[in-house]
């Protein structure tokens, strides 16, 4: 079986993907897009489709569903992804899977609505198409909605390399040291970063301090608004972005809408309480389920405010422990490892059910 993934972007996560899993089935991969704020490889960037002409995107899509045995695509709605589903339907018929770490979202507008239900229902019913879902609860909802049936559907975990994040113990936080809550993510607005500096000047002064690591759009403005005791620290990768993971007391992600949110995974794996809103993709399958993490209403400034000082009042000993149960359950449940397992077995059945 010769089998192909397009990821979306260079971004760390895709990199590791590539190199811990798809590298070591012997899984080709090419990349969507080249343009990414957390991308970290110039040579993966210059060398994505996006950067071919139309007519090198079209003749990269042909040699793929020629060539390859099963195909993998990381979206169900970017414009060459839809031209790969038209020729496979057309001519080729190969295995298509659709890995999407997306939740059902209806449109607002209703004719948006009745075209999104219309293609979801043609692409997902077709008999060659199959869905990889990151989590076992809310992200089949999408396939399902689409008419997918429930044996076409597979969860497959949503990782993140944790080797170079796992550390022997977390650190007790010293007595009389403010706690420190950490955000990790880029600055739009979706992401309500806003939001987290209102509720965090609703805390006691002195009692913590917020370093927002990230960039974008919104960073002059946020800063500009930004309470005493919030920081703003710019981008960090790679080893730098390690070290800061690991110097923070608790993560915070509370977004409007967040398909996943893989910094949950890399925290919870560098054994960091996370504090996660309940659009977060990962609420429940990883800071509910995990013990080390909170689920609190999204976008309401009172309720993260509340939520934040009962995590500041807490003893140090307490989040040590849950950072520790934290960092066990991703080894245990959301492993690279694992992922690599799951996926090559995904693969094997789907190969069986073409037979």
């Amino acid at each position: 079986m010769r089998a192909f993934v397009l990821l979306m972007e260079p971004a760390e996560y895709t990199q590791a993907l590539k190199r811990e899993v798809f590298d070591r089935l012997g899984v080709a991969t090419a990349y969507l897009r080249r343009g990414s704020l957390a991308a970290a490889d110039s040579a993966a960037q210059a060398e994505a489709w996006e950067a071919r002409s139309f007519w090198g995107q079209a003749r990269a899509v042909w040699r793929v569903l020629r060539e390859f045995d099963l195909v993998v695509v990381n979206s169900y709605s970017a414009w060459l992804c839809v031209g790969l589903f038209l020729l496979n339907a057309l001519f080729f018929r190969r295995p298509v899977g659709i890995d999407a770490d997306d939740t059902y979202r209806v449109p607002k507008r209703w004719r948006v609505r009745l075209l999104k239900a219309g293609y979801l229902r043609v692409l997902f019913t077709r008999r060659w198409c199959f869905g990889i879902s990151p989590g076992a609860g809310a992200h089949r909802e999408l396939f399902r909605r689409g008419g997918m049936p429930e044996e076409r559907i597979y969860s497959v975990p949503m990782c993140a390399d944790q080797a170079p994040l796992a550390r022997a113990m977390p650190p007790q936080r010293p007595a009389g040291r403010p706690l420190r809550f950490g955000y990790l993510g880029r600055l739009v607005p979706h992401k309500r970063v806003d939001l987290l500096l209102a509720a965090f000047a609703r805390l006691e002064p002195g009692s913590a301090v917020l370093e927002v690591v990230g960039a974008g759009p919104e960073r002059e403005a946020l800063e500009r608004s930004a309470p005493a005791g919030a920081a703003f620290l710019g981008p960090r990768f790679g080893q730098a972005k390690r070290a800061w993971l690991w110097s923070v007391d608790v993560l915070v992600l509370d977004s409007d809408y967040e398909p996943w949110g893989l910094v949950v995974n890399e925290a919870l794996a560098a054994g960091v309480p996370c504090l996660v809103g309940s659009r977060v993709g990962c609420a429940q399958e990883l800071a509910a389920a995990s013990g080390a993490g909170w689920v609190i209403p999204a976008g309401d400034a009172a309720a993260l405010a509340q939520a934040m000082r009962r995590v500041v009042q807490l003893p140090p000993a307490q989040l040590q422990a849950m950072g520790a149960a934290g960092a066990r359950f991703m080894r245990e449940r959301w492993s690279v490892e694992i992922y690599r397992e799951q996926w090559a077995d995904m693969a094997r059945q789907v190969m069986a059910w073409k037979r």
